[in-house]
């Protein structure tokens, strides 16, 4: 959620008041240079704070500017803050998985140096992280760690967020007694100390808390009061939220034209300021009111802005999803950059000393040998040994560093290949997108142009969503690839229960199995184990059942079942329908995509199984296939087997990480 400019403006001031108040505490028994130089780091931290929603690239900047300081000058709460914001930047931008690493380092390196409001704010933001990714229960378990110092710092618009935030979580989970406790308190709380901003956020959560148990006479109440709140401050984001609320009570109370009027003004204060994500939800709202009104000229008219919406979004996300990564590579080449001046900075430094030390040593032998002639032979001896020992030290250096420039070589040769990747599959998303919004803008033309029948209706419905369901599923290959990008070459292999991972595959399916009568089938035993990332395998068995289901004929059968090759176990996907014909056999695994129409005449991208093989080859294993033309065909997955010792491991992992997040 974006937060209004005034409000990012007396956070920043009062963080920067409550660092200088912290700053007694940290800078005593430090020199005025040193504490001169922690300042700058603190304000090179805020700065990037600050500008983390408007300029990236700047705030990223800023933020390695004040590490390389930090680690410098061994200013521990400075590196800590630091993780704490880049990490705010990764989530403020859909990548909470790149976040919660940084986040646990800023929380452990805080508790070393007992620094509680930094404790407090990792365990707050680490908290939000697990909220969005729908992990309650430890989330709250954080929030209420955070909320524990707060109150020991008394910092009590901290511990109004944190009340909203727990009020949240426990309207998510249904429990609306619970949850109007916590936001009830927090009400009291903020009108206390004069907390607009928590004031403001309490109502609106109440009126929505009241709006879910349909008691409309409430909700009304404190969602006007959210309202009048958001009309003080000028928040164009809060007031396009209350109003889509507001809209929703109007339309439960049959108030036809109030809700039409509060979701076109929820609308136009979300275009103000360039909300998309709420644009959609008030036009969402609008469609919903003519609905009920069974004006379904009304309810197509914003269907088409909808679509149209939709459409910018993703075009606005996908431009952003690419700056984004350039930004994260650039940040990434710059800091090997770096690490590679620091080593061999140390390489020469310790060369340098080296050198000198058998300069100065050989000084001592001269001098040596000069006052006691008559033991010439005999230190002779022993400095020969010295020396040798040292160049062994040396020569041990040497192979050191040249490990390392063949370890850089080995990524900065993997960087040109993902990039030379990323151009390729771009290039292709570019060009095949053309065709589906063509048809689709077509589509949506013809049903401006002239009225049609029922049928006629349903028929262009289905064909607009065939085009959409295609260019949706090259979207999320293309995702899917940037993630695997993003989050780099770390692969966690742990033992995979394949009957279960077949059985969450197969639900997945089971609504496109259904459109064409196709049963799926479970034949994969219970206790059947493989060795292997399960997001990674999760993808690619998932599009290998979708591509059985588009090949298979109405009332056909798909099972998935498993062989047992000794060390390796095979993953096999098998259906009766169409087949591949043998010239088409060696077109596929290949970089050339190939596609063809299905059964049904479903459209394909021809970059599931590229990605596929890239992924299965990933985890060491290997994908072929076999068919028969007319009959149906068989894709194999081998991957290696899940051996005892590897079940162990990640039993005793499992248990260490319980253990400390226990102990914490």
């Amino acid at each position: 959620m974006k937060l209004p400019v005034s409000f990012l403006t007396f956070l920043f001031s009062f963080i920067i008041t409550s660092e200088a108040v912290l700053a007694q505490h940290f800078f005593k028994d430090k020199s005025d240079a040193d504490v001169a130089v922690y300042h700058k780091i603190d304000s090179l931290n805020e700065l990037a704070f600050v500008s983390k929603r408007n300029d990236i690239d700047k705030a990223l900047k800023l933020l390695d500017d004040a590490a390389r300081l930090s680690v410098a000058n061994n200013y521990k709460k400075g590196t800590a803050t630091n993780y704490l914001y880049e990490a705010g930047i990764y989530e403020q931008n859909g990548y909470s998985k790149n976040a919660l690493p940084l986040y646990y380092k800023s929380l452990e390196l805080s508790k070393a140096i007992d620094d509680t409001f930094n404790v407090a704010r990792a365990n707050q933001q680490i908290a939000k992280a697990l909220m969005d990714g729908n992990d309650l229960t430890e989330a709250e378990k954080l929030f209420k760690e955070a909320m524990a110092n707060y109150k020991i710092l008394n910092r009590r618009d901290d511990l109004v967020n944190i009340e909203n935030y727990l009020g949240r979580i426990k309207l998510q989970q249904k429990d609306y007694v619970t949850a109007e406790k916590y936001f009830s308190e927090a009400l009291r709380e903020s009108k206390e100390v004069a907390y607009g901003y928590g004031l403001k956020k309490a109502n609106y959560y109440l009126g929505v808390l009241y709006l879910e148990k349909n008691n409309l006479p409430k909700a009304k109440v404190f969602l006007s009061n959210a309202l009048t709140l958001d009309e003080q401050k000028n928040d164009k984001y809060g007031l396009s939220l209350a109003k889509i609320k507001l809209s929703v009570v109007a339309c439960k109370e049959k108030h036809y034209e109030e809700a039409v009027k509060l979701a076109k003004s929820a609308l136009q204060d979300a275009h103000a300021i360039s909300a998309m994500q709420l644009e959609i939800e008030a036009v969402e709202t609008l469609k919903n009111v003519y609905n009920y009104q069974k004006n379904y000229e009304k309810v197509i008219e914003w269907q088409e802005v909808l679509i149209d919406q939709q459409k910018q979004i993703y075009d606005k996300e996908r431009s952003f999803a690419l700056q984004f990564l350039d930004i994260l590579k650039k940040k990434q080449e710059e800091q090997l950059a770096f690490e590679k001046q620091v080593l061999q900075a140390e390489h020469k430094a310790r060369f340098t000393y080296l050198i000198l030390s058998i300069v100065g040593l050989g000084l001592v032998i001269l001098s040596v040998l000069a006052y006691v002639c008559y033991r010439n032979y005999l230190n002779a001896k022993i400095y020969s040994k010295e020396l040798a020992a040292k160049n062994a030290v040396i020569e041990e250096n040497a192979l050191m560093l040249r490990e390392l420039n063949k370890a850089i070589s080995i990524q900065n040769t993997g960087l040109a290949e993902t990039n030379q990747m990323k151009n390729k599959l771009f290039s292709i998303i570019s060009h095949d997108l053309r065709a589906p919004f063509s048809s689709v803008k077509g589509v949506l033309g013809l049903i401006q142009s002239r009225s049609m029948s029922d049928d006629e209706i349903k028929r262009v419905m289905g064909l607009l969503n065939r085009e959409l369901e295609v260019a949706m599923g090259m979207l999320h290959n293309l995702f899917v690839w940037a993630k695997a990008q993003l989050e780099g070459s770390v692969i966690n292999l742990e033992p995979i229960n394949l009957y279960n991972l077949a059985e969450e595959n197969i639900e997945f399916a089971l609504s496109q199995a259904r459109q064409k009568n196709i049963s799926l089938i479970n034949a994969v035993p219970t206790n059947a184990l493989a060795l292997a990332d399960k997001e990674r395998l999760s993808f690619v068995l998932r599009n290998l059942l979708m591509n059985a289901i588009k090949f298979t004929y109405g009332n056909g059968e798909i099972s998935i079942h498993t062989e047992d090759l000794g060390d390796k176990v095979a993953i096999a996907v098998t259906d009766n329908g169409k087949g591949i014909a043998p010239s088409n056999l060696n077109k596929l695994f290949t970089e050339q995509r190939f596609t063809s129409l299905g059964t049904a005449k479903e459209k394909g991208t021809g970059l599931g199984l590229m990605l596929c093989k890239d992924f299965v080859e990933s985890l060491g294993g290997t994908i072929t296939v076999k068919s028969t033309e007319g009959e149906g065909s068989t894709f194999f997955v081998v991957l290696h087997k899940a051996l005892q010792a590897d079940i162990q491991e990640t039993a005793e992992s499992r248990h260490q990480y319980q253990e400390i997040h226990h102990n914490n």
